[in-house]
């Protein structure tokens, strides 16, 4: 599905890049449709997991959204090839299918939304509309898999800081100084 799109691509095909049987393919699933559709959920679950993951960690907001972002991102380096046909074959899923996607991502906007909702009770983001801050966040992560290739400029360690301090401006992150050292995102100018 990566390579030539879903509807180009074959039951054989599929089981040619495993070097699989058909019937070992269709003992799995019983169509096409039924790989899309474990694709698409497992993108929404591994994406929630990410975020799940920071909040479970805990923390002062400004911590967990950090970890939430970082996690994120992470896992688009890491799952690029499913997260990009999630994307881009969005428009074959099923209504079923759908409904099943936008009831997770509603999820994951809901876990960005609560913690920016801490932040600001608390005063450290600045935030005008949380849940479309939240899809700002989610987006300028997610789409990284357009661009992002092995081997490029940055680390992936440094390119996870960067979009953390794009998205701590984004909140604008109030820094605060204790004993002398920086908290995160003092350094975004």
């Amino acid at each position: 599905f990566y390579e030539s799109g879903y509807r180009a691509t074959s039951m054989e095909s599929i089981a040619d890049e495993l070097s699989a049987t058909k019937p070992f393919i269709y003992y799995h699933f019983k169509n096409k449709y039924d790989i899309l559709e474990a694709i698409a959920v497992r993108v929404i679950e591994l994406a929630n997991e990410s975020l799940s993951k920071a909040l479970e960690d805990g923390g002062e907001p400004v911590d967990v959204l950090a970890g939430m972002v970082r996690n994120y991102a992470r896992l688009v380096v890491e799952e690029q090839r499913i997260i990009a046909v999630f994307w881009r074959e969005e428009s074959n899923f099923t209504p079923e299918t759908l409904s099943k996607v936008l009831e997770q991502q509603q999820r994951f906007t809901g876990m960005l939304c609560e913690v920016l909702e801490q932040g600001q009770a608390q005063g450290q983001f600045k935030v005008s509309h949380t849940r479309l801050t939240a899809l700002a966040i989610m987006n300028l992560v997610t789409f990284m898999y357009t661009w992002y290739r092995d081997g490029g400029a940055m680390a992936v360690d440094e390119l996870c800081d960067h979009f953390v301090q794009y998205t701590l401006h984004m909140v604008q992150h109030t820094s605060v100084r204790t004993g002398g050292a920086a908290t995160v995102g003092d350094d975004l100018g």
